[in-house]
């Protein structure tokens, strides 16, 4: 959120239907945000903003030859009031087009007598506006009806991309929301057994059907049938796991190849799901700590300003007349304009997101840029995060009688999981193609999948006789137990051949990003729902195993530091409620849509090497804006005190204001490159 932003207290959410309508408006144009982008947001912004600015450029012109003309022009000439009246219609055509928000903002912080940014922008608007009226009236002194429209502009853009990504991510929440809200009830006399239903129909008597692929959408037991389900964005577990008769399964999960019938035990509203989206919606209403920084610095900074105008209206008053008092007092608002208080951090902002982007970190909100400045503590989900959101084959193990054959077994591996969608499966194939060497490839004569189990299939090499290859569990493959639930085993003939154990691999650069970040002075913590974690340390840092999504949370709570923000890295549903309760979250491109919309940045294509380099820049972006706050605090106040004694010209103020916003933004665009 810019430094420019407030939140509207009347903006209004609908999500019926999944449709987001009308966080606020913006610019004059409805920051609307429904299921699909509006990809003319931002032409219609900028076109308005154009518009405002050419107008502003051509007033600029024709204030200076009025304020400079040599005789100037008195009210008794025609052309004096069409030039005068020429500028005050463009003014009011700005306002017409750009000014409804600031009204709007104002007047309803006016209502619940709060002092907000907004209200630095009226007073300067206000000031520019009056002043202008007042001394082409009366015929004496400068006019400066183009600051209007240059203070408009500037809200208006540093408006327009807080409403924009808030409206996004209350798209992103709305989205997850709506593909677990129905469901399938088992019906004979329906067209395929089985009758679609909105969720809150749904009661603890009926029998739910899912499909291959499809969304689980209550917590409840397996009634019949038997199928891997991936949990991974629920519960963290890397690879799918097995559900049959029984067993519970979670609504926010997939059957990923097998028909279950389920029986809810907990329904809309209780479910953990619930919970989940709860938790997210609870941080969302938070404020954003740019926001408090911004309305801290205004608690003093626009009643001092206020104070001054009226000190100086009334002080020149009774020396002066009311008049000229009333010119020095609006020359005070206008030295004192937000520009250089406003820019400091919108400026900042905006070129950072380019700056993080750009290494590839796409920050949701100008709040992970404070955040990730200020952070000296970072929690790691592990599985997806850390480590690839694929399995790959950690060890093979191949009995006695095939030593030697691995090329041959390979093959045949390799040809029979090639087929089939299955997280498992396309493991052992990506294993079966890294193994092959120029080996026969077998036919594969027939070939059958057993959700739940494992597949069998009949294939031949050559002019060898046919065999049956069993690749799954081993009471399936080998039909008899096996002590190792991870193990994935092969026999041919009903004679076991090999054993081979999946794991996750760390990322590439996992280990040298965990470095990095140490040496930078971040404290680390890896937390997992994994039960049987494959490393105990990654980098040095520690992994803790086995917490739900609400210790996660407890254990957020636990290591963050008073007044030091912490930053949460994950990509699951079960890493979003720790997400919202952190400072600051960011989300793996390839995550749950809840854990994005969770997220105030993405990380894309689990470029973990952009976070040392991301703390680095939103540091150096931070001193420039400390320093840009320092120089605007000096500057209004010394303005204010030229202003305020009679000696600064009003058109000299409003340069003043120009050059200082032209400082703080050169400064800042060179500290974010």
């Amino acid at each position: 959120m810019s430094l420019v932003e407030s939140t509207h207290p009347n903006s209004q959410i609908d999500q019926s239907n999944g449709d987001i309508i009308t966080v606020a408006s913006c610019c004059g144009v409805a920051a609307e945000a429904p299921t699909g982008a509006d990809d003319n947001f931002w032409p219609k912004v900028w076109l308005r903003v154009g518009i405002v600015l050419v107008i502003a450029g051509q007033g600029a012109v024709l204030s200076l030859g009025l304020n400079t003309a040599e005789p100037p022009l008195t009210p008794q000439n025609p052309i004096y009031w069409a030039l005068h009246g020429g500028l005050l219609l463009s003014a009011l055509i700005v306002l017409a087009i750009l000014g409804g928000p600031l009204v709007r903002e104002t007047a309803a912080a006016l209502r619940q007598r709060k002092i907000t940014v907004d209200s630095l922008f009226a007073l300067s608007v206000v000031g520019a506006l009056v002043g202008s009226i007042i001394a082409s009236y009366r015929g004496e002194g400068s006019v400066y009806y183009e600051v209007v429209a240059i203070v408009l502009a500037i809200y208006t853009v540093g408006k327009a991309l807080g409403v924009r990504t808030r409206a996004r991510a209350l798209a992103e929440a709305g989205k997850l929301e709506n593909e677990f809200d129905f469901a399938w009830i088992d019906d004979d006399t329906a067209c395929g057994g089985r009758r679609r239903v909105p969720l809150e129909s749904v009661q603890l008597t009926d029998t739910l059907v899912i499909g291959p692929g499809e969304g689980i959408p209550v917590d409840g037991k397996v009634v019949r049938g038997k199928a891997y389900v991936q949990e991974q964005s629920l519960t963290g577990e890397p690879a799918a796991v097995v559900r049959t008769v029984g067993e519970p399964v979670l609504a926010g999960t997939h059957s990923v190849d097998g028909l279950l019938y389920i029986k809810p035990e907990k329904l809309k509203g209780e479910r953990r799901f619930d919970g989940v989206l709860a938790a997210v919606r609870e941080a969302r209403d938070k404020p954003s700590s740019l926001q408090a920084e911004a309305d801290r610095l205004t608690q003093w900074f626009v009643p001092v300003v206020t104070t001054v105008s009226l000190l100086t209206f009334f002080g020149w008053m009774p020396f002066i007349g009311w008049s000229s008092a009333l010119f020095n007092a609006m020359a005070v608002l206008i030295v004192a304009c937000p520009c250089a208080l406003g820019l400091a951090t919108p400026v900042a902002v905006w070129r950072g997101v380019a700056s993080l982007a750009r290494i590839g970190l796409v920050p949701r909100t100008g709040d992970l840029l404070d955040t990730l400045a200020r952070t000296r503590t970072v929690v790691f989900d592990k599985t997806g995060t850390l480590s690839d959101e694929s399995l790959s084959v950690a060890k093979v193990e191949t009995m006695t009688g095939f030593k030697g054959k691995e090329s041959m077994l390979a093959a045949g591996v390799g040809a029979i999981e090639s087929a089939v969608n299955h997280p498992v499966a396309q493991a052992l194939s990506q294993w079966a193609n890294q193994q092959t060497n120029n080996a026969e490839r077998p036919v594969i004569i027939d070939s059958r999948l057993e959700p739940g189990r494992g597949i069998i299939a009949t294939i031949a090499f050559g002019k060898h006789p046919e065999s049956i290859w069993r690749l799954g569990q081993a009471s399936f493959a080998l039909d008899q137990p096996d002590n190792d639930e991870d193990a994935v085993c092969l026999s041919i003939d009903g004679e076991p051949v090999a054993r081979f154990f999946l794991a996750e691999t760390l990322r590439p650069s996992a280990d040298s990003a965990l470095k990095e970040l140490a040496d930078d002075g971040i404290e680390m913590t890896v937390l997992t729902g994994d039960m049987k974690p494959r490393w105990a340390e990654i980098a040095g840092v520690h992994i803790e195993s086995g917490l739900t999504p609400l210790e996660k949370v407890e254990r957020v709570k636990e290591l963050r530091h008073d007044k030091i923000p912490l930053l949460f890295i994950g990509d699951g549903i079960n890493d979003a409620p720790a997400m919202a309760e952190a400072d600051g979250a960011i989300a793996m491109d390839s995550g749950a849509d809840l854990s994005r919309s969770s997220a105030d940045g993405i990380l894309i294509g689990g470029r973990l090497e952009a976070l040392p380099q991301a703390v680095l820049l939103c540091r150096r972006i931070r001193k420039s804006i400390a320093h840009n706050i320092r120089f605007a605090s000096v500057y209004n106040m010394i303005g204010m005190a030229l202003a305020a004694g009679g000696v600064l010209h009003p058109v000299i103020a409003a340069l003043l204001m120009l050059g200082s916003s032209a400082y703080v933004s050169v400064r800042v665009m060179r500290a974010s490159v």
